[in-house]
């Protein structure tokens, strides 16, 4: 946990920030990798572009892992972040699904409220995988049980529709919050 914000003199459209990356989506709508980011130096050191000629509106990462959300609610995944190649090597797509949020979370799992206002998530995600096992399952909405497993609660939770979702956060090691008007 940090003790103070320091203040990065950068203008940015949309930011995502992991274990050992910065990305931003610049004014000009180019995507910028932070260098150098670490516990010694948290502003890293310099910039990089990236290669992107696509029309992001919003980043997310973790765990070496970068998303991109297109205007038009495509997920896109970075492959090839690596030590050796810190920005990646290309863009891959997503599971067949238009969404309005994402997040990248717990144990590989990545979670999204598409364009119906559906809650969903899929497994595996990882450096390895970055588009995970390229298949949206649906959240059940519900009670949940505190005893069980995370898959079991999934499993015993009603099926739900919601709309007009507002925001989505996955958080540290256990919670998933989504919130909606």
């Amino acid at each position: 946990v940090g003790v103070e914000w320091k203040k990065m003199d950068y203008k940015a459209k949309a930011f995502a920030a992991d274990n050992r990356r910065c990305w931003v989506i610049d004014q000009s709508n180019k995507l910028k990798l932070r260098r150098t980011v670490s516990a010694a130096v948290p502003t890293g050191l310099s910039w990089a572009d990236v290669e992107s000629n696509l029309d992001i509106v919003t980043l997310v990462a973790g765990h070496d892992v970068l998303w991109a959300i297109t205007c038009t609610g495509t997920v896109l995944a970075r492959s090839g972040i690596s030590r050796h190649a810190p920005s990646g090597t290309g863009w891959e797509g997503v599971a067949d699904m238009l969404v309005q949020h994402v997040s990248l979370g717990f144990k590989s799992y990545a979670w999204c409220i598409n364009r119906d206002g559906v809650a969903c998530f899929m497994a595996n995600v990882s450096t390895k995988a970055p588009g995970g096992d390229d298949r949206w399952w649906q959240v059940a909405l519900g009670q949940y049980t505190q005893d069980s497993t995370f898959m079991e609660s999934l499993m015993s939770w009603s099926w739900a529709k919601r709309s007009d979702p507002l925001l989505m956060v996955a958080s540290g090691e256990s919670k998933t919050c989504a919130i909606s008007s």
